[in-house]
């Protein structure tokens, strides 16, 4: 029994190990639970649905003072939806949806996961968002960045992760699970070559 326990324990760490080197750098996302695991969710008619913006760090960043970011993809009219923000912090600039969005907090915040706020979302038109509509978290277009600024004031590039509204398993997205975008740089070249 006790070698069952140790073997199951050590598979466990292993696991772990394995998933915190997999994830080789921070990154900001858009997730349908507090526990950042699942990207993908239903926006239903008539109901103010919840999703979480949150930081994941890695090991080599411990906390974070701030962020940068935006969120592409969220395209809606007042007859389409009511979509409205809940910050973790009161010391904000921007807009999110618009060129660029800054949070910043009094304190550290410790990782791994750092709970920045939540974009609720109310669909009053049964066609909003649609199926399979991508979500992105990107870099700002005012100042191009898309960064975390940990707890000795130092600036980390990240990764911006995509959340997918009302994704159909199998259909364009697979099966539906978490999407990171390109990196800040090729994004940024990567939309230039896409003009051409």
């Amino acid at each position: 029994m006790n070698k069952s326990v140790i073997a199951v324990f050590a598979l466990g760490i292993l696991l772990l190990a394995s998933a915190v080197s997999a994830q080789e750098s921070s990154y900001i996302g858009i997730f349908y639970d507090a526990d950042a695991l699942e990207c993908a969710g239903i926006i239903p008619l008539y109901i103010s649905t919840p999703v979480n913006i949150i930081v994941s760090l890695t090991p080599d960043i411990p906390a974070i003072t701030a962020a940068e970011f935006r969120i592409d993809g969220v395209n809606f009219t007042a007859a389409d939806a009511i979509v409205s923000f809940a910050w973790a912090s009161t010391l904000t600039i921007g807009d999110p949806l618009g060129d660029g969005f800054a949070i910043a907090f009094n304190l550290a915040q410790e990782g791994p996961l750092v709970f920045l706020g939540t974009m609720s979302l109310f669909s009053i038109n049964p066609a909003w968002p649609g199926a399979d509509v991508a979500w992105c978290i990107m870099e700002t277009l005012d100042s191009f960045k898309l960064v975390v600024v940990d707890d000795v004031f130092e600036t980390h590039d990240v990764t911006g992760w995509c959340f997918i509204a009302n994704c159909t398993p199998g259909g364009p997205y697979g099966n539906c699970g978490c999407l990171d975008t390109i990196a800040t740089e090729d994004t940024s070249w990567g939309a230039v070559k896409a003009l051409y």
